[in-house]
């Protein structure tokens, strides 16, 4: 995909893959002297020898001017997805590679493959070996042609009533007009930025989720709920059809063709609307039941809505037109601490990301991406909204800390009563000192520390604080591997312990 272009006949647009060769490492790599403003320094940030605040500041303003010409370079038409600038600090400072690549070519779980990928073939060329890569699966080409094919099935058409039941009653409007295409762009969108600090997130990762037996992103989907249906009802606007959400993931589910997308590049992306409700007392624990719940009877985990809109022209024409939502959302998930190594992002890049175009219009007035990042700050999500949605913004990010002490993380939803909507393995737990509920396991990490894991809803399920595989139950935490005895035995559990 590195090696794509993109073609146009009038309205209809489509992808090409050039021949390997037709790219090289020449036509894309830039060196620029950075010995004499500073280097990246051996921590990964900005700044040379010693430190220098200065050096830093000017290194940074080096790398950003470049970052805007990579990106003003990539044109798509052109066959132009990828630009690298090497900021040459001198033979003893490390220096800095900046690599940009267009977003059709590549999504956030491409960039875990491509950096070990030019970690390993650059390892090979200093020992003066030919680069060895492992296989790709799956290409992007016969992923494509799969998703095509799975649009025509039966179990897919079986889906059809469900999207347009759910899309027949309108949206209330969060703006003060619907979204236009040439005024509501990029350029003209605004955006706000929060920041949560670990005592309100900690919970957020762990407990909370593992008490529901959910994930991250529908405990945030229910605060999402409860703050939008209070902003409603203080409005006087009517809240019995609940909020309309498009909801984006990754788009890598290989149990839909048995596909191995392990070592597939390119921009996967799933996208389908849900309509969640909030409890009718603004109860957060029962909210995110009800969005659990909502979210569990979506067929497919959503993927039938864009085979339907998109790759099907009789079903495609039975969706259009009926109710868009205008709020998306996106949970990225849960970034380790950023390494200091070569071929590890650099420390004061913050998670890997980019830009967009000024002139592409923006697809809902409102837009929350939110992502967890481990580090000494904690973890942080950002909500940008654009032009729309303004007075809606003004309005609500004033009372938005108020909205996170009461159902967005830092007081978590109580739990009333143990959660059974969503089966899961008898309770287990080894001898004392191990401990265990119906979804949660406690191991002692010090005199008064404890570690917290839970059982995952499914097979294939892994929580962004532990995984559980089949064979030997294995914990995976962020500083520790653990596991345990097989078989686990069922046998009456120690009291949580005290403080934990």
């Amino acid at each position: 995909m590195l090696r794509v272009r993109l073609t146009r006949r009038g309205p209809l647009w489509a992808l090409a893959v050039g021949d390997r060769g037709s790219v090289t490492a020449a036509s894309v790599l830039s060196r620029v002297p950075a010995d004499g403003v500073g280097g990246a320094g051996d921590d990964g940030t900005a700044g040379g020898a010693g430190d220098d605040d200065t050096a830093g500041e000017a290194f940074g303003k080096l790398v950003a001017e470049h970052a805007v010409r990579s990106r003003a370079a990539l044109a798509p038409e052109d066959g132009a997805v990828v630009r690298a600038v090497w900021f040459d600090a001198g033979p003893d400072t490390a220096g800095r590679l900046l690599l940009t690549v267009h977003h059709l070519a590549v999504d956030g779980v491409s960039w875990r493959i491509l950096l070990p990928d030019l970690s390993a073939a650059w390892d090979a060329v200093r020992a003066r070996r030919t680069p060895r890569l492992p296989a790709v699966g799956t290409s992007y080409r016969r992923w494509a042609e799969q998703l095509t094919a799975l649009a025509q099935e039966p179990e897919r058409l079986d889906e059809l009533g469900f999207w347009t039941d759910m899309l027949a009653v309108p949206d209330a409007p969060l703006g003060d007009r619907p979204l236009d295409a040439r005024r509501d762009t990029v350029a003209t969108a605004r955006s706000l930025s929060l920041t949560l600090p670990p005592q309100a997130t900690a919970p957020l990762l762990t407990s909370v989720p593992a008490d529901f037996r959910t994930g991250v992103g529908e405990v945030l989907l229910a605060g999402l709920t409860l703050a939008v249906t209070e902003w409603r009802r203080r409005r006087g606007h009517d809240t019995a059809a609940g909020v309309l959400i498009d909801l984006e993931g990754h788009g890598r589910d290989e149990s839909l063709t048995g596909a191995d997308l392990s070592r597939t590049v390119g921009w996967f992306t799933g996208l389908h609307p849900v309509r969640l409700e909030a409890d009718g007392r603004q109860d957060p624990a029962e909210t995110v039941k009800r969005v659990k719940e909502r979210l569990l009877a979506v067929p497919g985990s959503g993927v039938g809505h864009g085979l339907l809109s998109h790759l099907n022209p009789q079903t495609a024409m039975l969706l259009h037109g009926l109710a868009a939502p205008q709020i998306g959302f996106n949970y990225l998930g849960r970034f380790g601490a950023l390494g200091d190594g070569d071929w590890a992002p650099a420390g004061d890049a913050g998670v890997i990301g980019g830009g967009a175009d000024d002139d592409m219009a923006m697809p809902h007035a409102l837009e929350i991406n939110a992502v967890s990042q481990d580090g000494p700050r904690g973890r942080a999500w950002w909500p940008p909204g654009p032009g729309p949605a303004r007075s809606w913004r003004r309005s609500r990010s004033g009372n938005w800390p108020s909205c996170g002490s009461r159902s967005c993380g830092s007081s978590p939803p109580r739990r009333a009563r143990p959660d059974r909507s969503v089966a899961s393995p008898p309770p287990t737990c080894r001898s004392s000192p191990w401990n265990s509920t119906t979804s949660t396991c406690w191991r002692p990490t010090g005199p008064a520390s404890w570690t917290s894991c839970r059982w995952p809803r499914s097979r294939r399920a892994c929580s962004s604080t532990a995984c559980w595989t089949t064979g030997p139950r294995t914990c995976t935490t962020s500083s520790s591997t653990w596991t345990s005895p097989v078989p686990w035995t069922s046998r009456r559990c120690a009291p949580r312990p005290p403080g934990s």
